[in-house]
């Protein structure tokens, strides 16, 4: 009974997924884990499901994305086989890529930049 208190507490609140340990899938997920027949637990995970899918795509849009993995880990936990979450993952994946190629073309520019000033001032040494 406190569990879900504590989840209903969550949802009116607006944690639906976050903060990490407080939210309402969690504590939901804590009720199934000890009553996996809760069907309070099960149909406010049911129904609250697109809403914290939603939640889980302004995060990666956000390009909070260890977040959002650690969002869509906590879905999975409800429905391993969601079609939504496997979208959800594609994207992430993907604003993963874009990012790892932003901070490697960022790399790249410092090098350059370190490389050519290196090479002008060993050109002035060598006058």
């Amino acid at each position: 009974a406190i569990l879900l208190g504590l989840a209903r507490d969550a949802m009116h609140d607006g944690r639906l997924v976050a903060p990490a340990g407080s939210n309402a899938f969690e504590f939901y997920l804590s009720v199934l884990q000890l009553e996996p027949t809760n069907r309070t637990a099960t149909e406010a995970l049911r129904e609250s499901f697109a809403r914290a899918s939603e939640e889980i795509e302004r995060t990666i849009n956000r390009k909070e994305l260890e977040e959002a993995r650690r969002e869509i880990d906590l879905l999975r936990e409800f429905d391993s086989n969601n079609f939504t979450l496997a979208l959800l993952g594609g994207k992430l994946s993907a604003a993963r890529n874009i990012m790892t190629r932003q901070h490697e073309a960022e790399a790249e520019r410092i090098r350059q930049a370190n490389g050519g000033g290196r090479s002008t001032a060993h050109a002035a040494s060598a006058q």
